[in-house]
């Protein structure tokens, strides 16, 4: 605010308090304070002081308009700034709900990957479950044929080993039946030749 010196002699002014024409008061630092009751008292000086008074009001003014910008022009900045890391915060928040948007999706991708899988596993041991069966089962029988060749070779054997001996027995039978054969005649012809003597 601009305060104006009173006018000297001012005609319009009337003297309020004329017995404190110049009370002085010592409190407000080294430059005199006059009473200003009185417009019309005041001397040259007083008038001097008043003006730089008011000069020195003006700079305070002055420098309370420049802390109101300063005030004003900071407050826009924190505004601004809040507003930019709102902003930056409102983004990352939409980048991070994307993020999680994403991983749902592939979350349920891997879900069906691994249900797929599993079903394929399941499906896989059944028909290995089902191929051991059938190779356990041929091989069973397998076995059960070779067992019965192994049997049948036996027999065969044992067969072969009897007619070997009967063999063997029937040409020994035979041989002695030979030799039987073979003696007899002898014995025949000896009477004969006795009888041939005897006539």
């Amino acid at each position: 605010m601009n305060i104006k010196p009173f006018a000297l002699n001012d005609p319009g002014s009337e003297c309020k308090n004329s017995s404190s024409k110049r009370s002085m008061r010592s409190d407000w630092g080294k430059a005199p304070f006059y009473n200003l009751t009185c417009p019309q008292m005041l001397t040259v000086a007083e008038d001097s002081s008043l003006h730089s008074l008011n000069d020195q009001l003006e700079v305070q003014e002055q420098t309370i308009i420049q802390l109101e910008r300063s005030t004003r022009v900071m407050r826009d900045l924190i505004r601004q700034k809040a507003k930019d890391e709102s902003e930056r915060i409102d983004s990352e928040i939409q980048t991070r709900r994307e993020e999680v948007a994403r991983m749902e999706e592939l979350k349920e991708a891997l879900i069906k990957d691994i249900d797929e899988l599993q079903a394929k596993k399941e499906e896989k041991t059944q028909e290995l479950e089902k191929l051991c069966q059938e190779v356990e089962m041929k091989l069973k029988n397998k076995a059960t044929e070779v067992q019965r060749e192994i049997s049948k070779d036996d027999a065969d054997s044992d067969s072969e080993n009897s007619d070997s001996d009967s063999e063997d027995e029937d040409s020994a039978t035979s041989k002695f039946v030979k030799d039987s054969k073979a003696k007899k005649p002898q014995d025949t012809e000896k009477p004969k030749t006795r009888a041939g003597k005897k006539h």
